[in-house]
């Protein structure tokens, strides 16, 4: 799955989730229709069927239900038992714990936190004890994201060894999602759906 795939993925689950939360108990048709209303959108029945069944084999939800209905169909009510918060869980299709993205997700995280840092800090700062973050990542998403605006240099360098200080621009903080920085050059910003920068605009600027 490409990175623009996996944030429109997470910003589905997100809405199924807080619409989950909103509930507490509800059938798979009462959230397909007030997570499509929430998100101001048709998300599609597969989605919120995919996402409910994750949310089922991790132990979020569970059937307090099942309703008989005509030729052998049944319908199932559903319960929220296990509320981890306002982030919606990261699973697999075994309701496991899912690592994808994390990386990048520690890394955003960890700016805003941070508010001034190197690569190396940032880096340090984003492990936890079940996502490393290698330095190599670390310092190219802020040397792209200085590019795109989300970070400013606080500190340059003063010779070879030394390492560029970073600030977080708090007001280009655009939501939970981090930017995404696409194989074109380019960075989108998953949050409003905009490209945030381009080598090839920067070129034609200069």
């Amino acid at each position: 799955m490409n990175t623009y795939a996996h944030a429109k993925k997470i910003r589905v689950q997100q809405v199924i989730w807080d619409t989950v939360r909103e509930l507490r108990e509800f059938t798979e048709a009462d959230l397909i229709i007030q997570a499509s209303k929430r998100a101001g959108q048709t998300i599609p029945d597969a989605s919120v069927h995919a996402y409910l069944n994750k949310l089922k084999l991790g132990e979020y939800v569970e059937t307090v239900e099942v309703e008989k209905l005509n030729h052998g169909h049944v319908r199932n009510r559903f319960q929220l038992v296990r509320n981890t918060g306002r982030e919606a869980p990261r699973l697999t299709s075994t309701g496991q714990s899912s690592k994808l993205g994390r990386a990048r997700e520690n890394l955003w995280r960890s700016m805003r936190t941070l508010g001034q840092f190197n690569y190396r800090e940032l880096a340090l700062t984003a492990c936890t004890n079940d996502v490393s973050v290698r330095e190599a990542e670390a310092k190219r998403f802020c040397r792209y994201l200085e590019r795109a605006g989300y970070l400013a240099i606080a500190k340059p360098p003063v010779h070879k060894k030394a390492l560029t200080v970073y600030r977080f621009v708090q007001h280009r903080y655009t939501g939970p999602l981090p930017p995404i920085i696409q194989t074109i050059d380019q960075v989108f910003d998953a949050n409003t759906q905009q490209i945030v920068w381009s080598a090839d605009d920067e070129q034609e600027a200069n």
